[in-house]
């Protein structure tokens, strides 16, 4: 068995994180294990770069891993994916399990999550049954929603308060919600500006 394989075995999905220290460090986790599955995969010669990994989402102030301590009740600010550990996660195989996980730790319904990374419950099945990975189109859109994620719990305190104002309409995007337009680079872009307004106090 593969260790993506292996890696599919079902589980429960994780609880909604809360705060975005919690989400960090749970998605940094994740991506430490599809690391790990990364390199056995390349001890068994299959798969994998062999380039090396780190932490997927950096942070600012108070973050942990940045070789500041956390203050309990400070919350962190300037969280952000790091490029090069987002490319070698899509480029070295993203375990299917992660869009579920995703949707488990920000509260989203998972069927929000698989449209935005436009694969289906199908695919995902059989990807996870035959240990394979996700397909390099959907792991980028993963990595996207997590970072939108990210961002949005920057604003609004927590990832399921973030997911809440993700799914519901916008009045600056034509009644649409802020993560169906984030779906195109243009939508995504414009979503983006509008949290930054709302983190800096400003309308929108």
């Amino acid at each position: 068995m593969t260790a993506l394989a292996s890696a599919a075995v079902q589980h429960l999905p994780p609880r909604p994180a809360g705060s975005l220290v919690e989400w960090a460090s749970a998605i940094n986790g994740l991506a430490v294990r599809a690391e790990s599955a990364r390199k056995s995969s390349d001890r068994s010669g299959r798969g994998a770069t062999g380039r090396s990994g780190g932490l997927l989402l950096t942070g600012g102030d108070l973050f942990p891993g940045t070789g500041q301590p956390h203050v309990p009740g400070v919350e962190a600010y300037g969280c952000r994916m790091a490029p090069e550990v987002a490319e070698h996660l899509v480029a070295d195989g993203l375990d299917p399990d992660f869009l579920g996980e995703i949707a488990g730790l920000s509260g989203l319904d998972s069927r929000d999550v698989l449209d935005f990374a436009g694969i289906d419950r199908t695919t995902v099945s059989r990807r996870k049954a035959s240990g394979s990975a996700l397909p390099q189109d959907a792991a980028v859109k993963a990595l996207q929603i997590t970072d939108l994620l990210t961002q949005a719990t920057e604003v609004f305190g927590s990832p399921a308060q973030a997911s809440t104002w993700l799914t519901r309409p916008h009045p600056s995007l034509d009644g649409e919600t802020p993560l169906k337009r984030a779906r195109t680079p243009w939508g995504m872009s414009k979503v983006q500006s509008i949290l930054v307004a709302l983190r800096y106090g400003a309308a929108a």
